[in-house]
């Protein structure tokens, strides 16, 4: 819930250090409930614009578990 003001919210940047060494092809990162709208939706910004800082072409999508 607090985002990137909590040592949890921050992981996300520890991904990013690891997909700039290892540069896969592709990336899925799985997220958190009521991501797309956290502080205002900022936080989904963030994350999207340093995938794109590292050339990867990012979209998001919310899927149902039980679809799957």
């Amino acid at each position: 819930m607090k985002g990137f003001d909590d040592t949890r919210g921050t992981l996300f940047f520890n991904i990013l250090e690891i997909v700039k060494r290892k540069q896969p092809k592709v990336v899925f990162l799985e997220n958190v409930k009521h991501l797309k709208d956290h502080d205002k939706k900022r936080t989904l910004k963030v994350i999207l614009k340093h995938l794109e800082e590292l050339g990867y072409k990012a979209s998001w999508k919310v899927l149902n578990a039980k679809d799957f």
